[in-house]
C-alpha cells in the first residue's frame, strides 16, 4: 500500500488497531476526542465512544471470554459488533465483508464514518499477499457503492470525504481490475457539483485520481480516471490542483496511449477543455505537452466518426483560444483542423455550434482571421444556418463568429452567402454601421469606404440580397438604405447599382412594402440618387418607376415629407 491513508497503524493487543496519531480516539456518536480516558474502544473494530455518549443499554455490554486484563475498552463490544456477532450474520467478528454489510443499512454520520475507516484499514491490514484478495472481497461486496452513499448522505463532512477518498484509492491499489472505481466512485460524486468537487479536491481526489493515470496503463483504468478528473476539473479550485499535480502531460499520454479507445478520448477531450478554461499558465502547460498536435490530428481523422468527441474538441479550442499568445505558430493547423471537422457534420447541430464557437474565438487573433476567411468559413457558416434555419442558438452563434471574421473590413464581406435571410439582415446592417461610421468622420474615409465596397463586390450583392428576400420587410429597408448611403456620394456606386439591377430592386420594394412610410421614404431617396446617373434613367422607366411615383403622390398627398422626396425623386 502505498500512502493511502495518513495516519501509521500498529495492531493492538485487544486485536483491534488505531492509528499511532490517536485520531481514532475520537467518539463516533459526538465527534469530539476530550477526555480519551473515558471512552469505551470496541475489542473488534476499535471504535471508540464517549461513556455518556452510549446508549444506557449498550453501556455494560462487555465481554467474558477470558482474555486477561481489566480495562474496560479491552472487554467491550460495541452495538455493531455486537448486533452482528449475535445474528451470527455468516461472519466473524470484524470480517471486513460482515462490517462491511452492516455498513450498508445505516448512513448516520458517526457510522459513515466508521465504516470507510474499518473497510480502510482492514484492506492494508490485509498485508501484500492479502491485499488483492481482499480488494476483490470488498468490490464484490459493493464497497464503491456503500462509499459513494455514505459521500452523497454527508457531503458536507470533511472527514467522510476524505476517508471516501482514502478507501477507493485503497481499493484501486495496484489492482488493474478494480482501478475503475475510483474514478467511477469519485466521477460520480463529483459530477454537476462544482461545491463537492471542490470538497473532494481538498480531501486529495485530484491527486488520488491523477495516480491511476501513472499506475497502469489499462485503458478501461485510464477512462475512469480521467473521468474523474473531467468532473473535478469543473470546480475552478480543483483545476489548479490538476494543472500543478501534471495532470497536462497525463492526459495527453493517456489520449496518444488509446487513440482507439472511444471513452479515453471523450473524457481526455473533456478535461482539457476544463483545464484550460480561464487559465493561461494551464493553457501553455498543454501547448508545451502537445496538446494542438492532438487536437489537430483528431479534429482531421480520429475523431471525425465519433461526435461527442468532435464537440469535446472544439469546446477545448475555444477555451484555448482565450489564453492563446498572438504570435502563436499553429493558428493554421488549427483553424484547417475546425473547418474539417465543421465540413464532416453538417447535419449536426451540436457540432455546427461548437465549430461556430470556434471559429469565433480564433478570429480574435489577425492571422488565424485571414486562415479562416481562405479557408471559407464565412460560406460554411451560411451553410449552417440555413441547414439548422430554425436553431436560434446556432443562428446567434453563427452571427457572433462571422461578425468577428469581417470586423471593420467592409471588402471582406462576402456576399454570396444571401440563401440565410437572417445572414443578409445582419450583413446589410454591418455595412450600414460602416458606411454610417465612415460619414461621421471625413470625405476621405467615406470615399476610401465606397471603394472598399463597391471593389468587394457588395452593389451587386446587395441588389441580389434585396430580390432574393423581396418579401422581408427588413431585407428592403435594409436593402435601399444601403443602396441610398452608397449612390448619394458615389457616381461609381451609381453605375455599379444601375447595372445591378438595382433600379428594378427599389421600384419592387416601394410597390410591395406601401404600409411602411420609412422604408418608401428611403426607397425615394434611393431612386433620386440612382436618376442621376444618365444610364440609369432608362432602367428606372422599363422597371415602372414612374407610374409607382404617380400613384404614390396620390395616396400621400397630405404628407408633406413624402411629397417632397417624391417630387425630387420626379424631378430627377
Amino acid at each position: 500500500m502505498h500512502s493511502c491513508h495518513t495516519a501509521t497503524l500498529q495492531p493492538t493487543p485487544q486485536g483491534g488497531s488505531k492509528p499511532s496519531g490517536g485520531s481514532l480516539s475520537r467518539c463516533e456518536k459526538c465527534g469530539d476526542n476530550s477526555f480519551p480516558a473515558s471512552m469505551y474502544r470496541c475489542g473488534d473494530c476499535d471504535a471508540a465512544y464517549h461513556k455518556l455518549c452510549l446508549n444506557p443499554r449498550h453501556r455494560v455490554e462487555e465481554r467474558s471470554d477470558g482474555e486477561g486484563g481489566d480495562a474496560r475498552a479491552q472487554q467491550w463490544r460495541c452495538a455493531h459488533c455486537a448486533a452482528q456477532r449475535s445474528s451470527g450474520g455468516g461472519h466473524a467478528p470484524g470480517d471486513v465483508l460482515g462490517d462491511f454489510y452492516f455498513c450498508r443499512r445505516d448512513f448516520s454520520i458517526a457510522l459513515a464514518r466508521w465504516g470507510l475507516r474499518a473497510v480502510l484499514y482492514k484492506a492494508y491490514l490485509a498485508g501484500p499477499t492479502a491485499l488483492a484478495e481482499c480488494q476483490l472481497q470488498l468490490i464484490s461486496a459493493g464497497a464503491c457503492d456503500v462509499v459513494m452513499a455514505a459521500m452523497q448522505h454527508h457531503a458536507s463532512e470533511a472527514d467522510v470525504a476524505r476517508h471516501g477518498v482514502a478507501v477507493v484509492a485503497c481499493l484501486a491499489e495496484d489492482n488493474p481490475a478494480n482501478g475503475a472505481a475510483l474514478g467511477a466512485a469519485v466521477g460520480k460524486l463529483s459530477q454537476g457539483d462544482t461545491v463537492r468537487g471542490a470538497r473532494l479536491g481538498e480531501a486529495g481526489a485530484c491527486k488520488a485520481a491523477l495516480r491511476l493515470l501513472y499506475i497502469s496503463d489499462n485503458a478501461d483504468m485510464q477512462d475512469s480516471a480521467l473521468s474523474a478528473l473531467a468532473n473535478l476539473a469543473k470546480a475552478e479550485a480543483n483545476r489548479e490542483r490538476l494543472g500543478g499535480a501534471g495532470a497536462r502531460r497525463a492526459v495527453i499520454v493517456a489520449m496518444q496511449a488509446h487513440p482507439a479507445h472511444k471513452f479515453v478520448q471523450q473524457n481526455g477531450l473533456a478535461l482539457i477543455a476544463s483545464l484550460v478554461d480561464g487559465s493561461s499558465i494551464n493553457s501553455t502547460r498543454l501547448l508545451d505537452a502537445g496538446v494542438c498536435e492532438v487536437l489537430v490530428s483528431g479534429l482531421q481523422s480520429t475523431w471525425l466518426q465519433d461526435s461527442v468527441a468532435v464537440m469535446s474538441a472544439l469546446a477545448a479550442v475555444v477555451n484555448l483560444s482565450d489564453t492563446l499568445p498572438h504570435d502563436f505558430a499553429k493558428f493554421s493547423d488549427l483553424c484547417a483542423a475546425v473547418m474539417v471537422s465543421m465540413t464532416a457534420y453538417k447535419q449536426h447541430v451540436g457540432v455546427q455550434v461548437a465549430a461556430a464557437h470556434a471559429i469565433e474565438g480564433l478570429a480574435c487573433f489577425d492571422s488565424a482571421c485571414v486562415e479562416l476567411r481562405s479557408r471559407n468559413a464565412l460560406a460554411a457558416l451560411a451553410d449552417a444556418m440555413r441547414e439548422h434555419s430554425d436553431n436560434a442558438d446556432l443562428c446567434e452563434c453563427a452571427l457572433a463568429a462571422a461578425s468577428m471574421l469581417i470586423g471593420n473590413a467592409p471588402a471582406t464581406l462576402l456576399w454570396h452567402i444571401q440563401g440565410c435571410v437572417k445572414f443578409v439582415r445582419w450583413g446589410l446592417l454591418a455595412v450600414l454601421a460602416a458606411l454610417e461610421e465612415a460619414d461621421l468622420a471625413d470625405g476621405t474615409l467615406l470615399a476610401e469606404c465606397h471603394l472598399e465596397i463597391r471593389e468587394a463586390g457588395a452593389c451587386a450583392a446587395v441588389v441580389a440580397a434585396t430580390m432574393h428576400h423581396a418579401s422581408d420587410a427588413a431585407v428592403g429597408r435594409y436593402g435601399v438604405k444601403v443602396i441610398y448611403m452608397l449612390a448619394r456620394k458615389s457616381a461609381a456606386c451609381c453605375v455599379a447599382f444601375g447595372a445591378a439591377g438595382a433600379c428594378e430592386a427599389v421600384v419592387s420594394v416601394l410597390r410591395r412594402f406601401t404600409a411602411d412610410m420609412e422604408t418608401k421614404l428611403l426607397a425615394l431617396s434611393s431612386l433620386t440618387h440612382l436618376a442621376t446617373c444618365p444610364e440609369n434613367r432608362a432602367g428606372l422607366r422599363a422597371a415602372g418607376a414612374c407610374e409607382e411615383l404617380t400613384r404614390e403622390l396620390g395616396d400621400n398627398v397630405w404628407d408633406r415629407e413624402f411629397l417632397l422626396a417624391a417630387v425630387r425623386a420626379v424631378n430627377s
